[in-house]
């Protein structure tokens, strides 16, 4: 496949409506043979047609709501019955087979908001985001789960009192097992049927989009689960997968890893992506487990890896895709972010990463926490750009443009200068007149250094009045300290004590409002 030409690969693959029937066209270019089964046939295997590396078929007693499976005799010899890849609905868990579903057809009441969106992107002021997990933020009086629908109404009015203007959904990629709450997906295609239909997941992203709120999805294209009906092993090859042991699973979480090198696994991807920014007017995607894309190492021992081409831990094919497939696939003017942590950044990143021409921005937000690791995340957007920061429920994070190179490195030199200045007066001066314990030392340089990182990154990115509003702040912090060990804590200060104060003072004015 030429990755330039297929980032909309489910116009062609998958079921669509043909006149009295459906058309089916799944790709598996090495299996031996494949047939069609379903509702529609008494579930009797029917052969399908091989045109290159697709197979096709067109059902004409196919209706709506009819489940159906491929079954591919691969190329080891194996007979294995398999959802459509491409799939648009579901059967409810546990059963496994794809349903058909006309997508097209919704009334859509968003045409406000998205005009909106193109004359004031969402990056054009602070994202207060709000996350949600469709099968635990409220359940029914029964205890079933709320569907999208009863979801939306309540979740909409609700979010919108609480003063966000962002929605981001755990992943509505169909899943097998609840507890991954849809962190290890098999339809890449189809919003869960435990909450409804696709029209149903319209109906939600329509309904907060009339609230005035973004919608953004988390999106998994790390890695996919190993459930015998999804896409590994699909036609008795790694077609999805990569076939280096050394690359093709995580074990700890028990997934296969997408080969990021093939073509044909890139325009799969893209496609999802795009599915769900047009399909389903999804304003973002939060890209997640980045961390095990870009390095080879990750969660491996020694033996369990090999190092690149160059000698080094990253995997290039990943890191080709995060960064330059996403433009090159033709999403650039809807699509652009990656975010590392900012230590990787100065280190590693920033050579992969190269800063957007002009017109375009590249961001970068610090690390999203997740319960096992602190992650990378990457953010795609229909803005350039758009791009959020750290975890949890209650999210509050400004958008800030990327570092460039130089002041990348202005900002680590700007934190060691800052931390070094303070920690010399924290410990030399302070620690001389013996007013913290010998043990607390590290302490105190620790926040130096927390504090110095703080004044070097906004100084970095140019934000000076930044700077110049928290030096007074933090001056007055240490007048206030003063005065509650003289006052409160009756506490007998010397002139020197007095004198070590003022230059902490003077020392994070000076930095901090000076042009050094």
């Amino acid at each position: 496949m030429n990755l330039l030409e297929n980032t909309e690969l489910y116009r062609t693959y998958g079921a669509h409506p043909a006149g009295e029937g459906w058309s089916f066209r799944v790709y598996a270019p090495s299996a031996r043979e494949a047939a069609l089964a379903g509702d529609f046939n008494r579930w009797q295997p029917v052969p399908m047609e091989r045109q290159g590396s697709d197979w096709v078929l067109t059902v004409s007693d196919a209706r709506p709501g009819d489940c159906y499976k491929y079954v591919i005799t691969g190329a080891d010899g194996q007979v294995r019955w398999k959802a459509d890849p491409y799939g648009t609905y579901a059967q409810l868990r546990p059963d496994t087979a794809s349903r058909l579903f006309d997508v097209s057809g919704f009334r859509w009441h968003d045409d406000v908001w998205r005009e909106r969106r193109r004359e004031t992107p969402l990056t054009e002021g602070p994202l207060n985001i709000y996350e949600v997990h469709c099968g635990s933020w409220q359940r029914g009086e029964d205890g079933a789960f709320l569907n999208y629908r009863r979801l939306a109404d309540r979740l909409a009015p609700y979010v919108r009192s609480m003063g966000y203007n962002a929605v981001e959904l755990l992943p509505v990629t169909e899943y097998p097992l609840d507890d991954s709450w849809g962190y290890q997906c098999v339809g890449y295609f189809a919003p869960t049927s435990r909450y409804g239909d696709p029209h149903d997941f319209m109906y939600l992203v329509d309904r907060l989009h009339r609230a005035g709120l973004a919608v953004i999805l988390d999106w998994v294209p790390a890695h996919f689960c190993k459930d015998a009906h999804g896409l590994i092993d699909f036609d008795g090859t790694s077609l999805y997968e990569y076939g280096d042991p050394l690359k093709r699973e995580h074990e700890s979480w028990g997934t296969r890893v997408f080969d990021f090198g093939k073509d044909d696994v890139r325009s799969f991807l893209l496609s999802s992506a795009r599915w769900w920014l047009e399909e389903y007017h999804i304003d973002g995607l939060r890209v997640d487990a980045v961390a095990s894309m870009l390095y080879l190492d990750y969660n491996r021992r020694d033996g369990e890896w090999m190092p690149n081409r160059h000698g080094g831990r990253e995997n290039l094919e990943a890191v080709a895709f995060l960064r330059e497939r996403l433009a090159a696939a033709g999403i650039q003017s809807e699509v652009e972010a990656n975010a590392v942590r900012e230590e990787d950044w100065a280190n590693n990143w920033k050579k992969y990463f190269k800063p957007l021409p002009v017109g375009e921005r590249l961001l970068i937000c610090p690390s999203w926490e997740t319960a096992d690791n602190p992650d990378h995340r990457a953010v795609l957007s229909i803005d350039p750009g758009m791009a959020f920061g750290t975890g949890g429920h209650d999210t509050t994070r400004l958008v800030l443009e990327t570092l460039d190179e130089s002041s990348a490195n202005a900002a680590y030199e700007l934190t060691f200068l800052f931390a070094g200045v303070c920690s010399f007066i924290y410990v030399v001066f302070i620690r001389r007149q013996k007013l913290i314990a010998r043990q607390e030392a590290p302490k105190y340089i620790g926040a130096a250094f927390e504090t110095a990182g703080q004044f070097a990154y906004i100084y970095a990115i140019g934000d000076k009045a930044h700077v110049a509003l928290a030096a007074p702040i933090i001056s007055a912090y240490c007048v206030a300290s003063v005065v509650w060990s003289r006052i409160f804590l009756k506490e007998k200060l010397s002139l020197k004590h007095y004198a070590s104060i003022l230059l902490v003072v003077a020392g994070i004015v000076i930095l901090g409002i000076l042009d050094i």
